[in-house]
């Protein structure tokens, strides 16, 4: 009868292993969630102040267009179109660097969402590997 110890305490002690695996796979994934939220929550702070410079730029460029209007009706003030020009262009590059920034930004949240769905799926498969019997235990 004491032989028939050793499968259950081997039963034991894999379930036991296993139980530890898995706590430590929740913790990382629940560091991993956490870091992603976190991310996520720059991401979406970054978008609101380029939302915010966006309308910054739209309302400036009004404010010139205005100016513009009220120099064609007065003789003493000349529109600089050489200035307004610059201006606009320096709002645009700005834009534009804004936006390449929200690009880098999504590209990162959907590389760290390609690398989480592969460490889900690598733990998956380890995860299964280890639950089943390998040949070297189908022989005691």
């Amino acid at each position: 009868m004491g032989g028939s110890d050793v499968p259950d305490d081997r039963q034991r002690a894999r379930a036991a292993s296993l139980d530890e695996w898995e706590r430590r796979l929740g913790e990382r994934e629940r560091a991993a969630d956490e870091r992603d939220r976190r991310a996520d929550q720059r991401e979406r702070d970054a978008d609101r102040r380029e939302l915010d410079a966006d309308a910054r730029e739209a309302d400036a460029t009004e404010r010139e267009r205005k100016l513009d209007e009220e120099a064609e009706h007065q003789a003493e003030r000349t529109v600089d179109p050489i200035g307004r020009f610059r201006d606009a262009i320096e709002r645009t590059s700005a834009k534009t660097e804004r936006s390449n920034e929200f690009l880098q930004r999504s590209r990162a949240a959907v590389q760290r969402g390609v690398d989480r769905i592969e460490r889900v799926r690598t733990e998956t498969s380890r995860s299964q590997e280890s639950a089943q019997p390998g040949p070297e235990s189908a022989g005691d």
